[in-house]
């Protein structure tokens, strides 16, 4: 994955941008009812995910703060619960995905020390707390509220693309028919995965 980011990184996220778009789907058809009150949750979520990303897509994340790297723990966690995303696309919306891939790969390389040791330690304590906190509250929530949480999990995924959009420099890449193609990668994998699943 760090080759793949390092030299293909617009390619890599055009490719996430077709899974997380395709993805958007499946939290969306878990709504039986489609109110006008889930449109609502659905378009607020969408407009507030959007222009929060904006206020962090200057912010330098290649040496992440502790409290970011326990938070991301905390809620990546949370795409063992949630259908249609996963722990690796909430740390990419919360920008930290490159960062714990590179470090995991520090470790896996023997290239450890005290700092990478703590900052990994903090993540993985906060993938334990979300574990035994975290999920329960989702559950308790999918439990009692289950078209607002699906109306505004799908409005996030589709506000989050912003995020996408700008780690992969798409703007700046010469080749749009390239992106395209592995966009429509993306979606064809996500077609194909849950095809499997059924």
């Amino acid at each position: 994955v760090t080759i793949l980011l390092e030299d293909f990184r617009s390619q890599v996220y055009a490719y996430f941008f077709g899974l997380v778009l395709a993805s958007a789907f499946i939290p969306w058809n878990k709504i039986k009812r489609k109110t006008l009150i889930t449109y609502v949750y659905f378009i607020l979520s969408t407009v507030l995910t959007f222009l929060l990303l904006g206020f962090s897509s200057d912010k330098d994340l290649s040496n992440p703060s502790l409290l970011l790297l326990f938070l991301g723990g905390v809620i990546g966690v949370s795409g063992l619960l949630l259908p249609g995303i996963s722990g690796s696309f909430i740390l990419l919306i919360i920008g930290i995905y490159e960062y714990i891939i590179n470090s995991v790969k520090s470790l896996t390389n023997g290239d450890v020390n005290s700092d990478l040791f703590i900052r990994l330690s903090i993540f993985v304590f906060g993938l334990a707390t979300g574990l035994i906190f975290f999920v329960r509250l989702l559950k308790y929530l999918l439990k009692n509220f289950h078209e607002p949480v699906f109306a505004i999990l799908t409005g996030i995924m589709i506000g989050s693309i912003r995020a996408l959009f700008e780690a992969g420099n798409f703007s700046s890449y010469e080749s749009i028919g390239e992106l395209v193609v592995f966009f429509f990668l993306g979606v064809v994998t996500l077609i194909f995965v849950q095809k499997l699943n059924k």
